[in-house]
């Protein structure tokens, strides 16, 4: 299944011009698990509430959208600044997710764990370090170049809210092996992309089909595309002399200067040639008409939303088929 046939099967309809309230529901948490009373082993009520997960999404949504344009031109900065200053010449990869993630993860509840075991991970890690000595560095700055591609997609509204209802309604609010709450928090997470290269191994190998299998292989073929013209932006910059685009952006923005700094009187400041994410073309934010790199950037987001939803969905729709309760 190549993206052009996600593209055109999955997101037929149009994209409305939607926008959503921040403020409406941020004054209490949703109350997300079911008591125990309501659920027993052999109980098929749902472990999470419709209304809370939506409310969890939706929520994630207004965030990002209130998020100034300007905010997002910081973050791209500063991941390409660390990309250049930490990485540079090392290409981001899917190791980072295949051979680490789950160990770090251990590793953060490791005085949980039995003395084998704990030991037993002690050894893995050490292993994994010695071979791949920037393996931390590069989760890091794979995790933050996910969220920040994740809050733009939210951004631009380049997704259909509707396409998401596969992780709220039905027989999904019974599924385990995703923390649903946390994955209503955003739209793409690194749990899912992790997914992607756990279905190759047991036991996971042996629950999934070949069309979900497919659907992993272009998700991390577009992941792959997106992420290297993220590290592309700003690639001409020498963040020794350029540190920070702070000032840069509060001069021009007195909203941004406010909320960000605090004050509407700067001085000594200079123009610093950065990528721009402003206003300007019917993509919504683009540097100019002309910015062709910003134009396929953005044609590769869209793709990129396509093929993250496509996958998760199977996932999910998978898990859903082994047990109303996995």
């Amino acid at each position: 299944m190549s993206t052009s046939e996600i593209k055109s099967g999955i997101h037929s309809n149009s994209r409305s011009d939607y926008s959503f309230d921040a403020s409406s529901d941020r004054e209490k948490e949703p109350s997300i698990i079911a008591t125990e009373e309501s659920r027993g082993v052999f109980d098929l009520k749902p472990r999470f509430t419709e209304d809370s997960l939506r409310s969890l999404f939706f929520r994630s949504i207004a965030e990002a959208q209130d998020t100034l344009i300007e905010e997002y031109e910081v973050e791209l900065f500063e991941i390409c600044k660390l990309k250049k200053q930490r990485l540079y010449g090392v290409p981001l990869s899917f190791r980072c997710m295949n051979r680490y993630r789950h160990l770090r993860k251990l590793n953060k509840i490791q005085d949980t764990l039995a003395l084998e075991d704990k030991q037993q991970l002690e050894f893995k890690l050490e292993e994994v370090f010695y071979e791949e000595p920037s393996i931390e560095e590069e989760y890091i700055l794979f995790k933050k170049t996910l969220r920040f591609i994740s809050r733009l997609t939210l951004k631009l509204k380049f997704f259909t809210p509707e396409d998401y209802n596969y992780r709220i309604t039905g027989r999904s609010q019974n599924v385990m092996m995703v923390d649903l709450a946390k994955l209503n928090k955003s739209l793409m997470t690194m749990e899912t992309v992790w997914f992607t290269c756990a279905i190759y191994h047991s036991p996971l190998d042996s629950l999934v089909d070949e069309n979900t299998l497919q659907l992993a292989r272009i998700l991390n073929t577009k992941l792959v595309d997106v992420f290297e013209s993220v590290f592309e932006f700003n690639s001409h910059i020498n963040f020794e002399e350029v540190p920070e685009i702070n000032s840069a952006l509060a001069k021009k923005n007195k909203k941004y200067r406010k909320k960000v700094l605090g004050t509407s009187k700067l001085e000594d400041l200079c123009e610093v040639p950065f990528q721009k994410l402003s206003m300007g073309s019917k993509y919504l934010f683009c540097c100019s008409s002309n910015d062709s790199n910003l134009k396929n950037f953005f044609k590769d987001l869209r793709e990129l939303e396509m093929a993250y939803q496509a996958f998760e969905k199977a996932l999910i729709e998978t898990m859903v088929s082994i047990s109303g309760q996995f």
